[in-house]
C-alpha cells in the first residue's frame, strides 16, 4: 500500500516538474524566437503565461501537497484552454491560439488529468477495499 501511494506521489512530481520545466524553456525561449520548430507562434503575452505555469509547476514539484494540486489544476486548465482555442483562437485579444496551441494543451491537459484524478481515484480504490 506505502509502494502505491509512494508512486502516486512520484508521478505528480514528474508531472509538475517535467511541464514545469517544459514551459519555462519554452517562455524563455520566445523572448528570442518567434516561431518554435515553425509550428508554436509565441509572443509575449504568451511567454509570460508559461513562465508563471512553468515556474509554479517547478515550485509544486517539491511539495508534495502541492504536486498533486498543480497537476489537476494544471490539467483541466490544459483541457479548457485546449478547447476554448478552437472556438476563440484570439483570446479575447490576449493571444492567438493556433491548432498546433490547441493540441499541445489538450495532450498535456489530458495527461495531468489523468494522473491527477485516474491514478488518485484508483488509488482512492484500492484504499477503501483494503480497509
Amino acid at each position: 500500500m506505502q509502494d502505491k501511494r509512494r508512486r502516486r506521489f512520484i508521478l505528480d512530481r514528474i508531472y509538475a516538474r517535467w511541464i514545469g520545466s517544459i514551459f519555462t524553456v519554452i517562455g524563455v525561449i520566445g523572448f528570442f524566437v518567434q516561431d518554435l520548430f515553425g509550428i508554436l507562434h509565441l509572443h509575449t503575452a504568451h511567454n509570460v503565461f508559461h513562465l508563471l505555469i512553468g515556474i509554479t509547476g517547478i515550485a509544486a514539484s517539491v511539495l508534495p501537497g502541492w504536486a498533486l494540486r498543480y497537476t489537476q489544476i494544471s490539467g483541466i486548465a490544459y483541457l479548457l484552454l485546449g478547447i476554448l482555442g478552437f472556438f476563440v483562437p484570439e483570446l479575447f485579444g490576449l493571444m492567438h491560439l493556433a491548432l498546433s496551441d490547441n493540441i499541445v494543451h489538450l495532450v498535456f491537459g489530458a495527461l495531468g488529468t489523468y494522473i491527477g484524478f485516474v491514478l488518485n481515484t484508483n488509488q482512492l480504490v484500492i484504499q477503501k477495499k483494503t480497509a
